[in-house]
């Protein structure tokens, strides 16, 4: 009795968990594409019909259907690269759930089998009917998958071929195809290879990682281009198995991109898409900083710049809007007052004699006059100057601001546009108000929003300067 071993193999209700885990179309379908590919195809369509879905390729076939449904098992070619943990077609076809056809052309013999995955599920044992087999002389190698009575919802087709154009850019760059079709009589949509976009500052090398090769090439992302990446592509064999910043130790990747081509050796995540041994992933992480940090950092420059580009760009798009309001806000009080003055005044008839009194000129008609016209063409720009927040050249219609002051610098440095255009607006305010009524004026360099700089602006020219104006 001690000596008898116990038997826990799975029994086949456990594959209901494999239909709810959590893969995408990009990786079911992806797994299926992967064993084309290492089946030597040249050419995987994949066709989305409304009852069924359909992947084939002119591939070598298989003979080996029993390998190919037990978990576990892999059936291997000459030209296997990635498969190996042989559960590539089982979780696809778990995921999808349904029905499975296999139809494989292989040295002149038709291997045809079926699974019915709901049914297998509610059975004792993992059992199914034995494949048929019967000659094919003269029907070209290859394989054909069907999938009936799948329980998920089409993906979109033109997402998923740039999605699998991505992940199979090596491959396709080679030569060969990838089309998926919504219909049998639909036109193909080709996967198209991702592309680097244009690079500066290229470092391309080939080395070793325990014995294990890699190639490289990693650049800085030209200054008119966008960055697709944001890190590198990892590629081993025909696909890209992972994007990611590995290798930057750390420093920012918004600028740089590249490809780094692993060779054999590499240990392989079970749906190839990370390397997973820590070990082999360090080594190598260290060994591709040491040749990149020198783009890594002039990326950092570059990014820097842009950025000081985008903040001033959005900087002054906002310093000319809140001018707009101020100088709209002054001229929105003039007209609910009445035409004739303040509200509550009565205008004299008519006499036909001419008589002088005092008027008001309101001190924020000057600042309104003045933000107007800056709002078409003022900006803010910074320069080193000596103690002050800035100064104001209304003429000029620029707002200089101390590059040197160390609020400022912080406010740059956080991207911080509210407290940069408050203080912006504060000294023009101030600069407009004459010496008499700038002491009046509050500091409202602090302030954290334009309702309150607008609200103190109002305050200190409220109080107005009689003139005396002839009226009739």
């Amino acid at each position: 009795m001690a000596n008898e071993e116990i038997d826990f193999t799975p029994l086949p209700r456990s594959i209901e968990s494999e239909r709810n885990r959590n893969l995408t179309w990009k990786d079911a379908m992806g797994e299926l594409v992967d064993n084309s590919l290492d089946a030597g195809a040249t050419r995987v369509e994949i066709l989305f019909d409304r009852k069924k879905i359909e992947v084939s390729d002119d591939g070598r076939g298989c003979s080996d259907i029993t390998g190919m449904l037990t978990r576990g098992l892999h059936a291997s070619h000459p030209t296997t690269r990635l498969g190996r943990y042989g559960v590539g077609l089982k979780d696809t076809a778990t995921w999808l759930w349904g029905c499975l056809r296999i139809d494989s052309v292989h040295k002149g013999k038709r291997y045809l089998a079926q699974v019915d995955w709901a049914r297998l599920s509610k059975q004792a044992k993992w059992t199914a009917p034995p494949p048929h087999e019967k000659e094919a002389a003269g029907t070209p190698s290859g394989m054909r998958l069907t999938f009936t009575e799948t329980t998920r919802k089409q993906p979109p087709l033109p997402q998923l071929a740039v999605e699998l154009g991505k992940v199979f850019m090596p491959a396709i760059r080679s030569g060969r195809q990838i089309v998926i079709r919504a219909a049998a009589k639909d036109t193909p949509i080709v996967c198209e290879p991702f592309t680097l976009p244009p690079l500066e500052n290229v470092v391309e090398d080939e080395f070793d990682v325990a014995g294990r090769s890699v190639r490289l090439r990693v650049g800085v992302v030209q200054l008119a281009h966008q960055n697709p990446l944001r890190g590198f592509v990892f590629i081993h064999g025909h696909r890209v198995i992972q994007e990611s910043a590995l290798g930057a130790n750390g420093m920012s990747v918004g600028r740089v991109c590249g490809i780094i081509e692993l060779g054999r050796g590499w240990t392989l995540s079970r749906n190839k898409n990370s390397i997973v041994d820590d070990d082999e992933q360090d080594q190598l992480a260290a060994e591709i900083f040491s040749r990149i940090q020198s783009v890594l950092e002039a990326g950092s420059q570059q990014a820097t710049q842009l950025i000081g580009d985008h903040f001033r760009q959005q900087l002054n798009a906002e310093f000319r809007s809140a001018l707009k309001r101020l100088a709209s806000t002054r001229e929105k009080e003039k007209r609910s007052s009445g035409a004739g003055g303040q509200p509550g005044t009565v205008e004299p008839k008519a006499t036909g004699r001419k008589r002088r009194r005092a008027t008001k000129t309101q001190l924020g008609d000057s600042i309104a006059a003045n933000a107007e016209r800056l709002a078409g063409s003022g900006r803010i720009e910074w320069k080193a100057l000596d103690g002050v927040m800035g100064e104001v050249d209304v003429p000029g219609s620029v707002i200089w601001l101390n590059e040197n002051h160390c609020k400022l610098q912080e406010y740059r440095a956080q991207e911080n546009t509210q407290a940069v255009l408050n203080t912006a607006v504060a000294l023009f305010a101030g600069e407009v108000l004459d010496g008499e009524n700038r002491d009046r004026f509050p500091d409202m360099r602090e302030m954290t929003r334009f309702a309150q700089v607008f609200a103190h602006i109002a305050a200190a020219t409220s109080d107005a300067t009689s003139t005396e104006q002839e009226v009739a």
